[in-house]
């Protein structure tokens, strides 16, 4: 059973449309997933400024393994 799975882009591209985020603001990116949508977000706000958190703790070891 999947715990996580990958947006489609268009999805993220609307929703981090929408935050607007800028240049040095913090960001709490909870449910990482495939950590593409907060690297998205690192590459926005600065890699300093992001914080991303997966909850569930087997999806960065099976993400290693891909």
């Amino acid at each position: 059973m999947a715990t996580s799975s990958a947006s489609q882009p268009s999805l993220v591209r609307s929703m981090l449309a929408d935050l607007d985020i800028e240049p040095g603001q913090r960001v709490l990116d909870v449910g990482t997933g495939t950590g593409w949508t907060t690297a998205l977000l690192a590459a926005r706000a600065g890699a300093r400024n992001v914080v991303g958190v997966e909850l569930d703790p087997q999806v960065p070891t099976r993400l290693a393994r891909v």
